[in-house]
Formats: structure tokens, C-alpha cells, sequence
């Protein structure tokens, strides 16, 4: 089920989380991080994400691109690609058209070149050399990247990291070659489309949590400013719904003049916000 990269990998994390752990103040870091992480919030969007790729894959299994085999594909996309990119969208403050940002990434050949990589790999003993040796190199060339003092280590490590990559490239090719009779069957097709289709299918999550986040952000900006009775902020509230709806874009141009409702005290007030905005009600 797991290949030898896979299974390098996985042991040389238990190493550096059993060493790291041997550290008092990681211990309480890590108390402290899952303390934030339970928080309900983000605990009911885990549990939405969960319900929602489950509904993905249970669709995906009706229509034959998704097996039980693939179990293990399903979770290490979940932790790996999927959550990792759901944080991006909600973090990121340069507006994204979500869909076609998700699909430009995930229709490339590169997806293909990634596959060839990861399902040809060498024994677990060269595995076990193998993976820190690259890790440890891809900190490097990072780490140069962010001085020009480090240019000519840049370079190195540059080319390095290049002839690396080429040579994966050439030994995953010459395996397929070997393996073409494999490398043509339905198990293949699924494994290379699983991903790059479930991060398209999971587009519509995305969206709705940003939509749920700036509808989040609105509402508390409600509580800034004069003070307002609970009826006016019911008022404020159906009327921002009833004017963005699922528009994003709609609901991030109020944010931007979210201040005029610092001064709102009547259901009227609410209603000039609007009219001065008419890119909003229409």
C-alpha cells in the first residue's frame, strides 16, 4: 500500500517527532498549538471538510475513479493538498478566482511527471538515505534564496536539486518502460486523475468557507462603533445577506467600506450604507 519513499519518509518523521518532543518548551508549544486548533470554529470546518470530501469520494467510488485501495491517496490528500490549500485561499488577501486557480493547477504535466516520480522509487534502504539527504538539500537552496550573499550557494545547490530531479525523471521513465503493460491499466488512470480531480470537486468548499468567513467578518465589524440595539444589528445583518448573497466579490467591496457602519443607530442609517453603494444593490 505504501511505496519505500513513503515508508522512509514516514520514519524519519516518528525520528525527529520523538527527538523534537524531548524538548520542554516544543512540548508546551505543541500543548498550546492543539489548545488553538480545538477551538470550535475550526473544529466544525474539519468536520465540514471531512463530510463534504467523503460525499466527493463516495461520488468518485459510484462513478469508478475511486476504489478502497486508494484509501490511503484519499488521506494524504486531505492532510497534504487539501487542507493546506484551503488555508492559502482564506489567508490570502490578493482576491482569487478560486475554480480557475484550483484547475491551472491541478490540468498540468507536471501532475503526470509527479506520478511517474512517486510510483517509481528506489529500496527502502536507499529511501532512508535518499529522503534526508533531499530534504535537508531543499532547506538549503531555500535558505540561500533569501540573501544575495548566499547567490553563489543558490547555484550550487541549484543545480544540484536540477540533476537530482532529472535523474528521478530518467529512472521513473526507464521503470514505466519496463512497466508499460501496468503503466496502461484503469488502476493507473485512477491513480493520476484521483487528485488533480478531487482538488477540482473540492472548489465549491473552498468558495463557501470564504463566503462563511466574510459574512463572519462583517458581522463583527457590526459591533464597532456607536453603539446599536440588537434589532438594528438583525436589520444590518439581513440586509447584507439580502444584497451579497454568495458574491464574494460583493461581500469583499462592503468589507472595504465596512466603516460606514461605525456611525449606523436606525434601520435608515443601514439602508444610506447601501444606496451610497449602488455596486452592491445592483
Amino acid at each position: 500500500m505504501f511505496n519505500s519513499r513513503e515508508i522512509a519518509s514516514a520514519i524519519w518523521l516518528l525520528i525527529f517527532t520523538a527527538w523534537i518532543l524531548t524538548k520542554p518548551d516544543v512540548r508546551k508549544s505543541i500543548v498550546g498549538l492543539f489548545q488553538a486548533f480545538l477551538q470550535w470554529k475550526i473544529v466544525a470546518c474539519v468536520l465540514a471538510m471531512v463530510t463534504y470530501v467523503s460525499a466527493c469520494i463516495f461520488l468518485f467510488w459510484l462513478i469508478g475513479l475511486w476504489v478502497p485501495l486508494m484509501t490511503k491517496d484519499a488521506i494524504l490528500w486531505f492532510i497534504l493538498t487539501g487542507f493546506v490549500m484551503l488555508m492559502q485561499f482564506m489567508t490570502d488577501r490578493e482576491p482569487k478566482n478560486v475554480f480557475r486557480s484550483v484547475v491551472r493547477e491541478s490540468i498540468k504535466l507536471v501532475i503526470f511527471i509527479e506520478f511517474l516520480i512517486g510510483a517509481y522509487t528506489f529500496p527502502l534502504w536507499v529511501e532512508m538515505f535518499f529522503v534526508p539527504f533531499v530534504t535537508i538539500l531543499l532547506m538549503l537552496d531555500t535558505f540561500a534564496g533569501t540573501s544575495d550573499e548566499y547567490t553563489d550557494v543558490k547555484k550550487l545547490t541549484g543545480w544540484v536539486v536540477a540533476a537530482i530531479g532529472f535523474g528521478l525523471l530518467y529512472f521513473a521513465i526507464d521503470r514505466a518502460i519496463g512497466d508499460w503493460r501496468n503503466l496502461g491499466t484503469t488502476d493507473t488512470f485512477r491513480s493520476i486523475v484521483f487528485a488533480p480531480l478531487l482538488s477540482i470537486a473540492f472548489t465549491p468548499f473552498i468558495y463557501g468557507s470564504m463566503v462563511v468567513a466574510a459574512y463572519e467578518n462583517l458581522f463583527i465589524r457590526l459591533e464597532i462603533g456607536r453603539e446599536k440595539t440588537p434589532e438594528v444589528k438583525r436589520y444590518a445583518k439581513s440586509q447584507i445577506i439580502k444584497h451579497c448573497g454568495l458574491s464574494l466579490k460583493k461581500l469583499r467591496e462592503l468589507a472595504s467600506k465596512s466603516f460606514r457602519f461605525n456611525t449606523v443607530e436606525t434601520n435608515d442609517d443601514v439602508d444610506r450604507v447601501f444606496t451610497a453603494n449602488p455596486e452592491i444593490v445592483g
